[in-house]
């Protein structure tokens, strides 16, 4: 089939293998080899992405290239390796960067799972350490498990986050992190308020609460 992408035409083959590769060789019309269970908009995301600064190879085994999303935050982010270095994956302008050094030896389901954790548990951790400032207190630590029915747990300065949460959107997991240490921080007007300002839209934030549930 033929697909638009930027005003320009593709050819598109789907394939069983993971991972896209264009083949210019067609001037006119390049072809993209993508596996069947990516959709158009994964693949214009790709050629947007990346395509721009990079020059095509005709040479199939060259230009194979790993492509895929993860669900994260209620969105889609599309990932990129580094075929070099050895950082923890981490999320830049809407990209989900990872080293291939670090996970060579996984599956792609096991993949997907060790970038979105490690994504997630920063992002938290992140908005820990803002809330901590704000209330001026120090949590004693921090652990994330799944839970059926609790989106998190406070016990004795420390919290237990519910790892499910990564299906809420940033702003919700922010507005469950500041509330745990709020819990944390104990009936204290100042920390009470400050939470208040900052969270104007917490109506909201309960409602998406509620449907996610």
């Amino acid at each position: 089939m033929i697909i638009q992408i930027e005003n320009k035409d593709y050819k598109l083959i789907p394939t069983e293998e993971e991972g896209i590769r264009i083949d210019d060789k067609n001037k006119e019309i390049p072809t993209i080899y993508a596996a069947a269970r990516y959709s158009i908009n994964e693949l214009a995301t790709y050629i947007q992405q990346y395509s721009k600064n990079r020059k095509l190879k005709t040479n199939p085994d060259e230009d194979f290239i790993e492509f895929f999303t993860i669900n994260l935050f209620d969105k889609k982010y599309p990932a990129r390796a580094f075929q070099s270095g050895n950082s923890r994956p981490y999320l830049k302008n809407d990209i989900i960067y990872y080293s291939k050094n670090n996970v060579s030896r996984i599956n792609h389901e096991k993949l997907i799972a060790y970038i979105s954790d490690s994504i997630f548990e920063q992002c938290i951790l992140d908005f820990v350490s803002f809330w901590e400032e704000e209330f001026n207190l120090l949590i004693q630590d921090i652990t994330f498990k799944k839970m059926s029915s609790s989106l998190y747990l406070v016990k004795q300065g420390s919290i237990i986050y519910n790892k499910s949460n990564r299906l809420f959107n940033r702003r919700v997991n922010e507005y469950l992190v500041a509330k745990a240490l709020l819990e944390i921080a104990g009936q204290n007007k100042i920390y009470t308020s400050k939470f208040s300002q900052y969270f104007l839209d917490l109506k909201q934030i309960e409602k998406l609460i509620s449907y996610g549930k």
